[in-house]
């Protein structure tokens, strides 16, 4: 059986009720007994029924084969909510459950659902984007109780919801009795410097928690010196991603200082953040001094050339970096031909390894040695004659 059929509506309206009903039992049979080819069970804008949604949380609660539920947009209401949590309670399998998109769940429901992930040892994700956790107060709240509670959830989303306000400081606050989650996914939700400013003192110690997504929220450079507290004090957080937000150039500059130290966040995303040419020059002072950083994400603040410039300068001493991004975006500013190419050569520099480019220069063929000096100038950098070596075919510049 096709894993992505799994669901049949029971609608009392459809003309063909029993046949819909027949196959619904069919496949809730099925899934009672363990059927090894009903491993998903996905509906993805089409309303599914309480009656149905009742019927397979039924047949899921002894189950050991199913490990994922997608109903996005599915109208799924309160009710149905209630069925899913009193599922979860009884379930052992099931390791995702997504439900963005269902905007009547309501307090009553939500709240039955986080109690079911309160008791549950098993689910890894949930997603609940856009389900309206601001028109059902309370709901919020319930989400803190159960982080409090579950040790095994490892990644919830919340996205494209109103959450700013006095509940998320409860959902902040449960995360310093949280020791299991990895990521946290908070884009679009309109939360502001004080709201994030409790956020980041409550992760500050999280023992596990690497990954937080701010991206499109209401955060000005106000939040840049909690942010870079974060990042001078913890030591577990490998992913950051806060683009489309109003950081501006203080921002950019508390930030780059704070990373200069850091030595365990891999990747940040800062797109869209009005950064300017004061937080592109911030970065460029502070990249010789980063060991740890792996992808920086600056697109999109339309950086000029200058302040392209400086970033590329800030570059050449910097060994960890093996991905920056600084497009401005359609209709923005393209980048020089000459930075981008030197940014390119100094990302692939870095991912060989400067240690392996400084220790086998002594072997380059000395013959070579005129022409390479010819097109780069300078014989300071051998790690850069090396690459360009290495390149017979010269994929960058033409040698």
């Amino acid at each position: 059986m096709d894993q992505a059929e799994v669901g049949v509506n029971v609608d009392e309206n459809d003309n063909n009720i029993e046949d819909e009903l027949n196959e619904l039992n069919e496949r809730c049979q099925k899934m009672r007994e363990n059927d090894p080819d009903i491993s998903q069970i996905e509906y993805f804008y089409e309303v599914v029924s309480d009656e149905t949604l009742q019927r397979i949380c039924d047949s899921l609660q002894d189950n050991t084969v199913v490990d994922w539920i997608l109903m996005e947009g599915c109208s799924v209401t309160s009710k149905g909510c209630c069925a899913l949590g009193e599922m979860l309670e009884k379930n052992h399998r099931l390791r995702h459950i997504v439900l963005n998109t269902n905007r009547n769940m309501g307090l009553e429901g939500i709240t039955a659902l986080m109690e079911g992930l309160a008791k549950n040892n098993k689910l890894e994700t949930i997603m609940l984007e856009d389900v309206d956790f601001h028109g059902a107060q309370g709901s919020l709240t319930a989400v803190a109780n159960a982080l409090e509670r579950n040790i095994i959830l490892k990644e919830i989303s919340m996205g494209r919801n109103n959450l700013g306000g006095d509940e998320f400081k409860d959902f902040a606050f449960s995360l310093r009795n949280n020791k299991s989650l990895l990521s946290i996914e908070l884009g679009q939700c309109q939360l502001g410097d004080t709201d994030v400013e409790i956020l980041f003192e409550s992760i500050e110690k999280h023992p596990s928690l690497v990954r937080v997504d701010l991206t499109g929220n209401l955060l000005t450079s106000a939040i840049s010196e909690s942010l870079a507290r974060l990042l001078r004090r913890n030591t577990i957080l490998q992913d950051i991603a806060i683009t489309t937000n109003a950081l501006g150039p203080v921002g950019a500059e508390n930030i780059a200082v704070a990373l200069e130290t850091n030595q365990t966040l891999k990747k940040l995303i800062m797109g869209r953040n009005e950064i300017g040419e004061a937080g592109a020059k911030a970065f460029g002072r502070s990249l010789p001094k980063m060991r740890g950083l792996r992808e920086l994400f600056l697109a999109s603040n339309n950086l000029a050339a200058e302040a392209l410039e400086a970033i590329t300068v800030g570059m050449k001493d910097n060994t960890s970096l093996h991905s920056i991004r600084l497009g401005n975006g359609d209709g923005g500013t393209p980048i020089p031909p000459d930075i981008m190419k030197k940014v390119k050569f100094y990302e692939r520099r870095n991912k060989l390894g400067w240690s392996t480019l400084n220790q086998s220069r002594t072997t380059l063929p000395s013959g070579l040695w005129a022409e390479i000096l010819g097109k780069l100038g300078s014989e300071e950098d051998p790690s850069m004659l090396h690459f360009f070596l290495t390149e017979a075919a010269g994929n960058i510049f033409e040698v």
